[in-house]
């Protein structure tokens, strides 16, 4: 697919990727607003603001909008991470107008209604509580919240109860004024569509809208070893390790990508084959990291029953020791192969399409397919084995303990060489 983007005059981006042969669509609204940029008093308010949005606006109520969406077969939703809001759309080719003209709506002229606040801080509070009962998200949160106590990115994308309680409208509108502004605003659609018409459509909506302020550059992310632990009755005790990792931009970032996969993100891994196949101790055990403009963490998670617990964590960090050492020639091939297909398999979604083309966007950056195929097809062994060395870095290693915690000092000591 070939990107055109289009800046118009107040610094609104809108990125396209036609393909006149696909049956549908993938859209959507990106704004550079998300919970690193809040402050402990308003924490959750990007992710509130989100809720809002569906509620409805000036033109629609929420049931009509949510009903106009169905009539026409589209799936919309939203998503707010630590650093972008997104309100995201698919439908089939010939209703892509309407559907992108409904996200534009909602996010041009969202209704902000006070009864509707009253209403959605009740299921916000409730989505908050059923991640805090989830021990999956429960036992990442609150490692998160720890290695990163000194950013803002230790806050989370939810807020507190406290926090959300806190919150007003005028609050939530405040906040709105400030950050949802042309200069931080992408509209991306990828797949098949009509290019002039999308152009109307968000030119109609925004064209018109005075600029802002754009978003300034962030501070790198302080990372703090830490040692958590949530004592709690369950059948298993779930377990999180984390190691500060690169940002998006990083040059490093591809070669990155490749050692989580040999580490844990396939069936192959060195921690699937070792935890699981080998000695079966987990039903799921994986690496992943997650990256952002000015830092990332590399996680490591397995879920085990409480007497196997302290086992898994040693070999787990054997694992992590043993890696240090770099990977054998065939490790790094099937490492290589297997991101080489993944990324050509996401390129094949036009939801993905328009969800990369907005991010670059975001950060006035845009690496052409050839570009990303010839990086990684330029990462070497030697560079994978270096950024081991670096990064598994086990005095830089965290732990989050999440159940049945009869010694906690057994944590302490693990990464002790």
């Amino acid at each position: 697919m070939t990107r055109e983007c289009i800046t118009l005059a107040n610094g609104l981006q809108i990125c396209l990727e036609p393909k006149p042969d696909r049956y549908t669509a993938g859209f959507g609204i990106w704004i550079g607003a998300g919970s690193c940029m809040e402050r402990p008093e308003n924490n959750g308010v990007s992710h509130f603001l989100e809720h809002m949005f569906f509620k409805g606006s000036r033109s629609y109520t929420g049931a009509q909008l949510a009903e106009r969406m169905d009539a026409i077969g589209g799936r919309s939703d939203a998503y707010t991470t630590k650093e972008h809001t997104c309100f995201y759309a698919r439908t089939l080719s010939e209703h892509v107008e309407e559907g992108l003209e409904l996200l534009l709506d909602m996010v041009a002229d969202p209704a902000m209604r006070e009864e509707d606040f009253r209403t959605e801080r009740g299921v916000v509070l409730e989505e908050i509580g059923m991640a805090a009962d989830d021990p999956e998200d429960a036992v990442v949160e609150r490692l998160e919240q720890a290695v990163w106590r000194k950013s803002p990115y230790g806050m989370p994308i939810l807020g507190t109860r406290a926090s959300v309680e806190a919150l007003t409208l005028r609050d939530l509108q405040k906040y709105r004024r400030a950050m949802y502004v042309p200069e931080r605003m992408v509209v991306s659609v990828a797949g098949g569509f009509d290019r002039q018409q999308v152009l109307d459509a968000v030119t109609r909506k925004f064209g018109h809208v005075r600029p802002g302020k754009a978003q300034a550059p962030g501070r790198p992310i302080a990372y703090q070893v830490s040692r958590v632990f949530e004592e709690r009755e369950m059948e298993q005790t779930h377990l999180c390790f984390a190691l500060p990792a690169l940002p998006t931009r990083h040059k490093h970032f591809w070669t990155l990508n490749m050692l989580n996969n040999a580490l844990g993100g396939c069936s192959s891994s060195r921690l699937f084959r070792r935890i699981r196949e080998e000695l079966g101790m987990a039903y799921s055990v994986d690496s992943a990291w997650t990256s952002y403009e000015q830092g990332g963490l590399l996680y490591i998670q397995a879920a085990v029953s409480p007497e196997q617990a302290e086992r898994a964590a040693a070999e787990i960090v054997g694992v992590l020791r043993n890696a240090r050492n770099g990977l054998s020639e065939p490790e790094f091939r099937r490492a290589r192969e297997w991101l080489r297909s993944s990324v050509r398999m996401d390129w094949e979604d036009s939801m993905h399409r328009a969800t990369v083309a907005a991010e670059d966007a975001l950060v006035h950056e845009t690496e052409p397919d050839e570009v990303v195929l010839a990086k990684i097809d330029a990462v070497t062994r030697d560079d994978v084995n270096r950024l081991a060395a670096e990064l598994f870095d086990l005095n830089q290693l965290s732990v989050s303990v999440c159940g049945d915690i009869p010694h906690p000092e057994f944590y302490e000591k693990l990464s002790a060489e």
